[in-house]
Parts: C-alpha cells; sequence; structure tokens
C-alpha cells in the first residue's frame, strides 16, 4: 500500500514539472502601426515572468506561416531568474512591401530548459500609409507679395499613439524651396512656420506649391496646393557713366524685378555737333530735330526678370587724330617745300679795262634752320674766262673744273650748322664789251633731306659800272 501510495505522489510531482503551458507573459503594452512608405517597426513592451524554481533562457518562434514577418528582442537572448519578471521590448517589421491592413503574428515564447515551459501571443500589427498616418495642413497667405518674405505654415497632427522622430518637410516651388524638421508624439499637433523670398522670374497668377514629407531618407508624402502672387510692378536701372580721354560713354540698363510685363523710355538729348561723335547701341527708335538740338528716343518691353541695355558714346578721338594727322601732314609738306638754305651772290667791285672786266664775287650760303645739314655742295660757273680765277677765302679754295666754254668752281661743304653762314669770295677776270649785257650764271648748292636731292639757286646777278 505505502508503495502505491509513494508512486502516486511522484507522478503528480513529474506531471506538474512537465506542463503543457505557462502563463509568461505577466503584462503587454502595444505600440501597433507600421505605415507602408518606410517599413517602420511595431514596437510590444511585455513583461515576462519565470515561475520555475530554475533561473532559465527563453526563445521565441514564429510559425513559417508568418515568416514573412521578422521579430527580434530587446534584450537578446532573454534570461528570466526563477520567480523574477524581466520587461523585454519585441520589434515587429514585415520582411518586404506589404498592403495596408491589419495583420496577426502568432509568436510562442519558450523556454530553454524546459520545452513544455512555454507561452503564446497574438500580436496585432496594423499597417497603414502615411497619409494616413499623419493629417497634413498648408497655410499661406491668400496673395502673396513677390516682394516681401511671406510665412507658410505646415500643420501636422499624429493619428495615432506612436512616435514619429525627424520628420523632414520640404516646401517647393518655381520661386522657392524650404525645408525643416519636426518629431511628433502620440496623437501630437505641431505647426512648423517658413519665412519665404521669392526670387526667379515671378509672374502674376496661380502656381503650384507642393508639400514634400521625408523620413530617413526617403520621400514617403507628396501633395500640390495652388499659391496665389499678386501684382509687383519694379524696375531697376543703373546708370554707370565712363570718362576717358576725348572720350566718355554711359551705360543704361533697366531690370524688370516685378511681375508684370513693364513699357520702358528711355529720352537722350544732343546737339549736332555732339551727333558726329556720337554711336549708339542699339540704335535709337527714333529721332526728332528742333533747330540744333537732337532728341534721341528708346522704346521697348520688359517681361518679368528681363533686362535691356544701351550704350550711348561719345568719342571724339577720331576728330582729334585726324586733326592731328593733318597738322602733321601740312607740317610735313611745309618742311618739305621749305627752303632750308639760302645762297645770295653779289659783286662786290667791278672794273674794266681795254674790254676786260675785274670782278670781285662773294657768295653767302645760309644754313636758316636749327638743325646741321651735311655733305653741302656749292657750284659757282662763269664764262668768258681769262684766266682762273684768284685771292680765294682762305682754307675755301674750290676744285676747278673747265669745259668748252665756261669753267666752273666746287665747294665741298662737310656740314653747317643751324643758323651758320658759309661765305666764299673770289676775284675772276672776264672778257666782254659790255658790262650792261654780261650775264653772269647764277651759283647753285645742292643738299640731301629727306632722302630727296635738294637744289638751291642763287639770285640773279647783274653787273653795272
Amino acid at each position: 500500500m505505502k508503495r502505491i501510495v509513494f508512486a502516486l505522489i511522484l507522478s503528480m510531482i513529474l506531471l506538474s514539472s512537465l506542463t503543457m503551458g505557462a502563463d509568461i507573459v505577466n503584462q503587454k503594452k502595444e505600440k501597433n502601426l507600421i505605415t507602408i512608405e518606410d517599413y517602420n517597426v511595431a514596437k510590444y513592451q511585455l513583461i515576462l515572468e519565470n515561475n520555475q524554481n530554475i533561473s532559465d533562457r527563453f526563445r521565441i518562434v514564429v510559425p513559417s506561416s508568418h515568416w514573412d514577418w521578422i521579430v527580434t528582442t530587446d534584450p537578446t537572448p532573454i534570461e528570466i531568474d526563477e520567480g523574477k519578471t524581466k520587461t523585454v521590448m519585441f520589434h515587429i517589421r514585415p520582411y518586404d512591401k506589404i498592403e495596408k491592413g491589419l495583420y496577426t503574428i502568432p509568436i510562442k515564447i519558450i523556454s530553454l530548459n524546459n520545452e513544455n515551459y512555454y507561452d503564446e501571443e497574438k500580436f496585432d500589427v496594423e499597417v497603414v500609409t502615411f497619409d494616413m498616418a499623419i493629417t497634413k495642413k498648408l497655410k499661406q497667405p491668400s496673395n502673396i507679395d513677390p516682394s516681401e518674405d511671406n510665412l507658410f505654415k505646415v500643420e501636422l497632427k499624429n493619428n495615432y499613439d506612436i512616435d514619429f522622430k525627424d520628420i523632414e518637410i520640404k516646401l517647393e516651388s518655381d520661386f522657392f524651396s524650404v525645408n525643416g524638421t519636426v518629431n511628433l508624439s502620440d496623437h501630437e499637433k505641431r505647426t512648423k512656420n517658413f519665412a519665404t523670398n521669392l526670387s526667379g522670374e515671378i509672374r502674376e497668377g496661380s502656381h503650384p506649391i507642393y508639400l514634400k514629407i521625408f523620413t530617413n531618407g526617403k520621400e514617403v508624402s507628396s501633395e500640390e496646393f495652388e499659391m496665389v502672387i499678386g501684382k509687383n510692378s519694379r524696375i531697376n536701372q543703373i546708370w554707370t557713366p565712363i570718362q576717358g580721354f576725348f572720350f566718355n560713354s554711359e551705360k543704361i540698363i533697366k531690370t524688370n524685378d516685378g511681375n508684370t510685363i513693364s513699357h520702358e523710355t528711355i529720352i537722350k538729348e544732343f546737339t549736332s555737333s555732339e551727333m558726329r561723335v556720337a554711336s549708339f547701341l542699339p540704335e535709337p527708335d527714333s529721332i526728332d530735330q528742333e533747330g540744333d538740338i537732337h532728341t534721341l528716343t528708346w522704346e521697348f518691353e520688359l517681361s518679368p526678370g528681363e533686362s535691356k541695355t544701351v550704350t550711348i558714346k561719345k568719342d571724339y578721338r577720331g576728330i582729334i587724330l585726324g586733326i592731328i594727322l593733318l597738322v602733321i601732314i601740312i607740317g610735313a609738306f611745309y618742311s618739305y617745300r621749305k627752303k632750308h638754305i639760302t645762297l645770295t651772290k653779289d659783286i662786290l667791285s667791278i672794273k674794266s679795262k681795254d674790254g676786260i672786266l675785274s670782278m670781285d664775287v662773294v657768295i653767302s650760303l645760309k644754313n636758316k634752320s636749327r638743325r646741321t645739314i651735311k655733305n653741302l655742295k656749292l657750284l659757282d660757273t662763269i664764262t668768258h674766262l681769262i684766266e682762273e680765277p684768284t685771292q680765294f677765302s682762305k682754307s675755301k679754295v674750290p676744285r676747278i673744273i673747265k669745259s668748252h666754254e665756261k669753267t666752273s668752281m666746287l665747294w665741298n661743304v662737310p656740314k653747317l650748322k643751324g643758323r651758320e653762314n658759309y661765305v666764299v669770295s673770289y676775284n675772276v677776270k672776264v672778257e666782254h664789251e659790255k658790262i650792261n649785257k654780261l650775264r653772269i650764271p647764277k651759283a647753285v648748292a645742292k643738299y640731301i633731306k629727306l632722302f630727296q636731292r635738294k637744289i638751291v639757286y642763287s639770285n640773279v646777278v647783274r653787273p653795272f659800272i
């Protein structure tokens, strides 16, 4: 009988140690939302309890029918002392892209020491789009002034009890791009302000504006709105004068910084003398003259963001250069034609006896310029000569050249300084019955000027008694 009782007691102990299940999960707190766009993680906080009389480790098992879900725990591995509890975070996310909807993931928590000591728990995961999770609103001015800063407000509301971190908000249009970052706690509403300054070719009217949301660097939402830009007429003019040597110009640049087409006019007045030296780019559209005044007009239209440049030049350098060249030419012609050398021939005395004339002749060669003239040649000729000339000036004896009826005397003058005189004299006897009919040849001087041979003749000498 005692053996039977002992066997019954032992069987009861073994059955109690081989329990086919246990209440391991003591408490569960869920944040079970996943958005399709960024595959964020559903989080569950569980308090696990080890009711065994030994410390133990636990593992999690996902059935093969739900292997398209990834389940991880923090901490890993799960270790719980005997009779103790531990808070464990369960993270569940899809392995790949899934459709929105409500999913239930069964998970088994099993002891590593006793496979019969386990607990089963079902995790509900709600998969939604980002636009379902967060409501967006854009508040903007009813009539946007392109010349001022404008305030745009983006309002975000979290519709669920999960947290969203580092949500990047971006506002984009053809005229500006701004961005900012916010965090949203569960069911929190926040407003992000953007002060914008419009730039570019801003035109009046309706234009699209895009509100984009990014998480983890990925675009998860994009929505188009309409903004209305009001009229703005603003013309910016820059006038740049340039002064030079006998030259001046002005550059006029008009820029349409508004958002509507503008009709512009530039008017300038010039005298007739100014018109002769003026040039224009582009040419004026019209020129009106009243007396000596010419009125020039440029007319054009400027679209938003467009610029127009008008350049006006007055260049006196051409006229001045022409005058200078003319003076140089006249001066050169005058210099070329001017006689720098004067030659005079005189008879100081004349005596007649028995048809023979004895004459004292003086020849003066003068350099009228200030420059030295080199390599001059002085030639004088005598006809009806009885004997060779005598009584030459000291150191100025010429070379005698005789021909059939005349005799020539040649003096070589190496150089003649500016304003200097070169004088020669000699006595000559000629045969002639009537002195008044005697023809005395002119003296001749030759020299080189500007690579041209120059010849100068003396005055005509008429002897008399």
